[in-house]
Formats: C-alpha cells, structure tokens, sequence
C-alpha cells in the first residue's frame, strides 16, 4: 500500500506497529540496545510522510522489481528463529510478498 491507504487505516497502522513490535523484540534478542520510543518515532515518519509518496515496495510490486520483504521480513524471521521469538506479522508479510 502506499502511504495514504496506511495513515487512513486503523487496522494497518496497528498492523504496522505489530511489526515494528516483533522486530524490536528481536533486535533486543541480538543485543540491540532499542529504547522504547523507537517504533513511535517510526510511526511519526510513517504518518507524516506526504500521501501522495508510495512506499519502496510498493514502487517495487508496481514496477515488477523483487521486493526488500526478504532483507525485513525475512531477517526478522530468521534471528526469531534462532531466539524462539514468535513474530506472526513479519511471516505473514514473508509469506505474501515472497513471490512478488
């Protein structure tokens, strides 16, 4: 989705947040020093970006190019792994755009 569609959807901001949330977990795992302000300063960025810009993946999908899904997603899934974290989001994000 493009920045517009997430700032006007509760359920995708949340779902944002979801994913922030299993990432910091994670990093904190590997023994990333994160502050909890972290993913609401990442929000801000995510609400005040202009609604006209899309996101990299997004201009990725549209223009047939492989997607960042694995460099996120997918490395978040992996060090969960290794550290027993669960992180359902991030796999539902892999999942989906694997293929894209």
């Amino acid at each position: 989705a493009g920045y517009a569609e997430v700032q006007k959807s509760p359920e995708m901001l949340r779902f944002a947040w979801d994913l922030m949330e299993e990432a910091v977990a994670v990093g904190r795992a590997c023994g990333v020093k994160l502050g909890d302000e972290v993913i609401e300063s990442a929000m801000m960025v995510i609400c005040k970006m202009p609604s006209t810009v899309k996101t990299s993946m997004l201009q990725d999908v549209e223009a047939g190019r492989k997607t960042e899904v694995d460099a996120f997603a997918g490395t978040v899934c992996r060090l969960a792994e290794k550290y027993g974290i669960d992180v359902p989001k991030n796999k539902l994000v892999l999942e989906k755009l694997k293929g894209l």
